[in-house]
């Protein structure tokens, strides 16, 4: 009989492979039904074909509802698509979610985004934005924090933004942010190839400086 000390370090270490495991399994392409396959047309688009959508397309009707709004928000909304990533990469980073980031690097960089604005973007540089960008940027993290965008960060906003853009902003975070809690809570792995955009001591040092306040 194994000593209790190893059998207890097995289970453990087997209960962190287990936890690791995504929750809602991506349905493959071959295994998908022809509704399935037909929202994958309609939707692939602007939101892509990687495990985030065929994790959605376990629950069709559910895409039928939310995925328009999505495309409209990736790819149609009034905002430019340099500002449009500027707020997702920023949801993402305020949410924690490794897979929207690593979707959004290489739509970042088409936008225009360097890597130093990226890394900006993440708090692990400092800042080097214009007026402008640094509000819109506070805006994502305000409705992240207090889901409300202060009088001084909207004032600014709408001084260069429409107020479609100005909706167009909150809903591109607050979209966004739904996308993320779903990916997150079910363990969506990242694509071959992804990394998780921030190291285990980073996020730490993070939490701590929120904690902080």
């Amino acid at each position: 009989m194994r000593p209790l000390a190893v059998t207890c370090a097995i289970a453990a270490a087997l209960v962190a492979v287990v936890a690791a495991e995504p929750r809602i399994r991506p349905i493959a392409g071959n295994a998908q039904s022809e509704e399935q396959r037909a929202l994958t047309s309609t939707y692939s688009g602007a939101f892509g074909t990687g495990a985030d959508l065929r994790t959605l397309l376990v629950h069709p009707e559910m895409v039928k509802g939310v995925l328009p709004f999505a495309n409209y928000i990736l790819s149609e909304s009034t905002l430019s698509p340099r500002h449009r990533e500027l707020l997702i990469l920023r949801t993402a980073w305020n949410t924690r979610s490794d897979y929207l980031w690593a979707k959004h690097q290489g739509r970042a960089t088409a936008a225009g985004l360097g890597a130093q604005e990226l890394s900006a973007i993440a708090e692990l540089t400092p800042p080097r934005w214009d007026d402008f960008e640094r509000m819109l940027l506070r805006a994502a993290d305000e409705l992240h924090e207090s889901s409300f965008v202060s009088n001084e960060t909207w004032t600014t906003l709408a001084q260069r933004y429409s107020v479609h853009e100005l909706m167009d902003a909150a809903f591109t975070v607050a979209d966004m942010t739904m996308i993320a809690e779903v990916l997150n809570s079910a363990r969506v792995d990242l694509e071959a190839g992804w990394k998780p955009f921030e190291k285990p001591e980073l996020r730490r040092l993070r939490a701590t400086a929120a904690a902080r306040g």
